[in-house]
């Protein structure tokens, strides 16, 4: 029996974060990419779920995502800041455009294409705020955002 892909609230944010119109950033992902250097550019964005509610009677989840803001600066030990606020505030900016908003994501994860999903809704639910204790050369800020999705295609069923 083949496992049947669906759509998760990791893929689906990975994608609908990696689609924003102008964001600058060399990662979205669930974790960092060994070499500091890859995200050094721009900065990277880790997406973990933190919670949320699934409706109990449409497929259409509800997570709460927590965002984490990284930006590094190989050679140096000073953390920047900066940089890593000011992805936190593209992302939230562009989450104020609504014409993104109801759009349709189609997510991979290693290389494997998921099926299609709809974001509904996408909010932050805190301000962005700094977060120490990182590597010395790391800054990050974090965010949670809220995500309603629901899947395009109907969930497949044994019946």
């Amino acid at each position: 029996m083949a496992v049947t892909l669906l759509p998760n609230s990791e893929t689906v944010c990975v994608t609908y974060i990696q689609t924003m119109a102008g964001l600058q950033v060399d990662v979205v992902a669930t974790q960092l990419p060994s070499d500091n250097k890859q995200w050094a550019t721009y900065g990277a964005i880790l997406v973990s779920v933190v919670g949320g509610i699934p409706d109990m009677d449409i497929p259409v989840a509800h997570p709460v995502i927590q965002l984490d803001f990284l930006a590094n600066n190989p050679g140096s030990n000073k953390p920047p800041w900066f940089k890593a606020n000011a992805l936190a505030e593209q992302v939230r900016m562009a989450l104020y455009d609504k014409a993104h908003v109801g759009r349709i994501v189609t997510p991979t994860a290693g290389g494997v294409q998921y099926p299609a999903a709809k974001v509904l809704t996408a909010y932050f639910l805190t301000e962005p705020r700094r977060i120490y204790g990182d590597a010395g050369t790391y800054a990050r800020y974090s965010a949670d955002l809220a995500l309603s999705w629901a899947p395009v295609a109907p969930i497949p069923t044994d019946t």
